[in-house]
């Protein structure tokens, strides 16, 4: 599970078993250079960073093969990318990936031709009905392919992959003369099912009974991340795609979790389905909940992600909810639980997160110790007294957090872990496992 990635990275500091291995190592942050100042430079660099997350889920579902270098250091690590910064914590002497041969690569293409064998062909997602791209993340992970948005201009990446790389369409989410295939009327496609009303919804059904429902999904992780409303809705910068959480997918991909976006409140139409009956988000939610409840027969489960506040659900700026983000924050913690599920907040700012697929590889232990520190030790800090009392003193106790999800803990712990004052006080530091 992701959650336990936090624990990797702490191991990555410290010593444990090496094993050789040879990683292929990709600057992801030159898909940026698409980004021309117009929406369809947007939307292509989108569709390459999508497909470039299905393909290292995919290539790294049995162990690390590829890596990408995407995360600027920006204000955090002066010297370096906060993507290599981790790679070499795990290529170091003690460290789980020691003695691995960085190859390095100059395109996307070069990995999609060099990893042709780990997916079969391409799951074709609609713009028009923004949820089928996380569809199509969960079809890309149960039947091994790449997720791309259909687009027929010559110059598009779907025309790349298809054209040029004479990659084969496997499975389309919408019509084959790109007309939408979910439209919320009728029978809803792939199933015996009544439309929900909301073409949005009936996509997630749709994915519910022919993918969770059969037991093809993880039955310990669900992905809840924003949709293609997200490209749709960001501006014409590099700095706004870094939040998309479409670096996360990999991780996805890589365990065939079901991912979704859908609104948690009854009361409510959500700004990206205004047409729905209030509600709908919800009850759908919780059908794929409790799908994922029942097949996880009493364990826990854990969903990556976090409400997606900046953009959709909430009142903030153009979000179009009623109800504020701390409040949405909680109502998710509380229908989360009601499933058994535990969240791995990857929330905005620090919500992207690389190389997920690669982390999780890292072994780790059953049983991690605190240090309880014995009563000689305690008398030479000066805390207890010669007569084994405790010294009279006002003592302060330092929480430092928050560090509820791996993608934070990524982001922010390298400038941290790296102060030449680390050490000097005692912290209680938050790390969730």
């Amino acid at each position: 599970m992701k959650i336990s990635i936090l624990f990797a990275f702490i191991l990555l500091l410290g010593a444990i078993p090496a094993f050789a291995a040879e990683l292929d190592v990709y600057e992801l942050f030159r898909e940026y250079d698409n980004l021309d100042g117009t929406k369809a430079g947007v939307y292509n660099t989108w569709d390459r960073l999508h497909t470039a997350a299905c393909l290292q889920g995919l290539a790294n579902r049995q162990e690390p093969h590829i890596y990408y270098i995407h995360l600027d250091s920006g204000q955090y690590l002066p010297k370096g990318s906060i993507d290599l910064y981790w790679l070499d914590k795990m290529t170091a002497p003690g460290s789980f990936l020691h003695g691995a041969t960085r190859i390095f690569h100059d395109s996307l293409d070069e990995l999609l031709t060099k990893y042709r064998h780990c997916y079969k062909g391409l799951v074709v997602y609609d713009e028009n009905v923004a949820a089928t791209s996380n569809a199509a993340t969960t079809a890309a992970g149960v039947e091994d392919l790449l997720a791309v948005r259909w687009d027929p201009a010559p110059d598009s990446w779907y025309t790349h992959l298809t054209r040029d790389l004479k990659i084969p369409v496997k499975r389309r989410l919408l019509n084959k003369d790109g007309s939408s295939m979910f439209t919320g009327k009728g029978i809803i496609p792939g199933t015996k099912r009544e439309s929900t009303g909301s073409a949005k919804c009936d996509v997630y059904i749709w994915a519910k009974e022919n993918y969770l429902d059969k037991g093809k999904c993880s039955k310990e992780v669900l992905g809840y991340y924003i949709d293609f409303y997200y490209a749709q809705k960001a501006p014409l910068n590099a700095r706004w795609l870094r939040n998309a959480t479409l670096v996360n997918l990999d991780y996805m991909v890589a365990n065939r979790g079901f991912v979704v976006d859908l609104n948690i409140w009854e009361d409510e139409t959500p700004v990206d389905d205004r047409g729905q009956k209030p509600g709908t988000d919800l009850e759908t939610f919780r059908e794929i909940l409790g799908s994922a409840y029942r097949q996880a027969k009493g364990n826990f489960i854990q969903v990556s992600g976090f409400v997606p506040w900046g953009h959709k659900y909430v009142t903030y700026g153009n979000s179009g909810g009623t109800h504020e983000g701390v409040a949405s924050e909680w109502r998710h913690a509380e229908l989360l639980s009601n499933y058994n599920c535990c969240k791995d907040a990857d929330a905005i700012d620090f919500s992207d997160m690389t190389n997920a697929s690669v982390f999780s590889k890292a072994p780790t232990k059953k049983v991690y110790k605190q240090h309880k520190p014995g009563l000689e030790e305690l008398k030479a800090k000066g805390l207890i007294d010669e007569d084994g009392k405790v010294k009279e003193a006002v003592y302060v106790s330092t929480y430092v957090g928050d560090y509820d999800a791996a993608a934070w803990l990524y982001s922010r712990m390298p400038e941290i872990w790296e102060n030449p004052y680390r050490g000097r006080v005692e912290l209680g530091w938050a790390f969730n496992p």
